[in-house]
């Protein structure tokens, strides 16, 4: 029997599912070797998995429902996971950003609501049928696509991240990426825009302050 450190199942759903598969196996008296060998996998794999260094794909938690007979419990565990916010989102972030063959990320800026005119209240509302609105002001994201075309997307909160790993979702992201794309300026306009604000701003009392 392996022995590993326990993990606390309040930290978070993707502890929760490390913490219910090692829960099951134990109860199973298998070593993590032996299931490792029920489920075609490696021993190291399943003790990523139950220490929550690594977290198995759906595909992986349908053979171990399947196994321990809990319906779809590990599926639905996992579903939660892909929906949370993480602390250590870095790490595995940077997991998929090493993997990664392309990766395209978009920045949004955003006035805050105390500085906003009326009119910059009205085009920001989030409704696509007021001018000026689009899916950037949304906020920032970051898509990876790996060399066999599979894509990853993160999105960033105020205490953690997101991974998106779920296809649909990834597939999603890349949606509102290209609409983003679609509204962007020209390399000339940008230019134009850019210049025209410098030359603006030279006139302005505060900008010299």
């Amino acid at each position: 029997m392996s022995f590993s450190a326990p993990i606390d199942p309040h930290q978070s759903m993707k502890a929760q599912l490390a913490y219910t598969l090692r829960a099951l196996r134990t109860v199973k008296g298998l070593s993590q070797n032996q299931l490792a060998k029920e489920l075609y996998a490696t021993r190291e794999a399943i003790a990523a998995y139950e220490t929550g260094r690594n977290r198995p794909d759906v595909e992986f938690c349908e053979r171990l429902d399947e196994f321990f007979g809990t319906g779809e419990m590990f599926q639905s565990l996992w579903g939660h996971a892909q929906h949370e916010h993480l602390r250590e989102w870095l790490e595995a972030y940077i997991g998929h950003e090493t993997e990664a063959s392309q990766i395209r990320t978009f920045q949004s800026m955003y006035i805050p609501g105390l500085l906003q005119t009326e009119e910059y209240m009205r085009a920001s509302a989030d409704d696509p049928k007021l001018p000026g609105w689009y899916r950037g002001m949304d906020g920032a994201m970051v898509l990876l696509t790996k060399p066999d075309r599979t894509a990853v997307g993160y999105v960033e909160a105020q205490f953690g991240g997101r991974l998106m790993e779920d296809p649909a979702e990834a597939a999603d992201l890349a949606l509102r990426f290209d609409q983003i794309g679609v509204r962007a300026l020209s390399d000339d306009a940008s230019r134009a825009l850019i210049f025209n604000t410098m030359e603006t701003m030279r006139d302005d009392p505060l900008a010299e302050e």
